[in-house]
Parts: C-alpha cells; structure tokens; sequence
C-alpha cells in the first residue's frame, strides 16, 4: 500500500472494510475455511518460532530503511548483522536447525 492511500485512510480515519484491505494490501487474506482471527494467530505462532532478538532486529530493519536512501539502508543493515552475530542467536538458530535434522 503507497503513502498516498495510508495517509488518505489515516486522514479521513474512512472505515475499511475486509475486501479492501486484502485489495490494497492492508490486510492478507485468510485461506479458505480460516477465520481472520485464525489467521492472525497462526501467523503470531510462526513468528514467535524464531528468535525474539532476531525478530526485532528485523523490524528495526523493515521500518527504517522502508524509505530510507540506499546507502542508509546498508549502513542500517550492516549494523544488524554485527548486532545478530554476537548475539546468542545463531548459536540457538543452529541447534534448532540441527534438531529438526535428526
């Protein structure tokens, strides 16, 4: 969804409904015989099978280079990585990488 219908939508605060939200990218929408809520839920569980740590850099991430010039956004990006790599979460990516194996 562009800046010009999330700041028309944010604007007007225009009721939207389940249609247009799918449409314009708001919302995705839920598979056959799933509930939105069902949906949503099992959207939450699949996040939350990864590292928290992990996850908020990657929202850091999204939200700031979202318009960001690009070599903001590598800066940005860089920064990430170091802060992920001497985190504990590759080390707990592995194991849980490995179990599945076996």
């Amino acid at each position: 969804m562009g800046s010009s219908r999330a700041f028309e939508i944010l604007l007007t605060a225009r009721p939207i409904l389940a249609a247009e939200a799918v449409r314009i990218g708001l919302a995705l929408e839920p598979e056959p015989g799933t509930s939105a809520v069902e949906a949503a839920v099992g959207i939450a569980r699949r996040i939350a099978e990864h590292d928290a740590f992990a996850v908020k850099l990657s929202r850091e991430v999204l939200w700031a280079n979202l318009d960001a010039p690009f070599d903001v956004a590598i800066e940005v990006e860089n920064r990430t990585q170091i802060l992920a790599a001497l985190s504990e979460a590759p080390g707990r990516a592995r194991q849980a990488f490995l179990s599945r194996k076996q």
